[in-house]
């Protein structure tokens, strides 16, 4: 029997909060919440969510969503750009050029 489970209680067209994993660190799982997105369809056990700003569907477990807000939620401009811009994830190709502080001492 699993323990602490909630039973996600989302109707079709709320509005929901996706944890995204960040990074693992000594074992320890960071998550970060992004969206929102909105619930489309839902299955057994997952949900069908639609991203605002792609229109992109897919499918997540009910245990990755948060409630964000109901039907009555207004999508504005200001919240797609939000969308539009979070979620980002930079990376570092190459180092072009490196030292060595020899001043300093680690």
């Amino acid at each position: 029997m699993q323990r602490c489970a909630r039973v996600a209680n989302f109707d079709i067209d709320d509005y929901v909060l996706r944890s995204r994993l960040d990074q693992k660190h000594n074992d320890n799982l960071h998550f970060t919440w992004i969206g929102p997105y909105q619930i489309v369809g839902t299955d057994e056990h997952s949900f069908r969510v639609l991203h605002l700003v792609t229109g992109a569907e897919s499918d997540v477990h009910a245990s990755r969503l948060k409630f964000y807000a109901d039907v009555s939620f207004k999508v504005t401009e200001e919240i797609c750009e939000y969308v539009d811009a979070q979620g980002i994830v930079l990376m570092v190709a190459e180092l072009k050029k490196h030292w060595w502080n020899s001043a300093k001492r680690c």
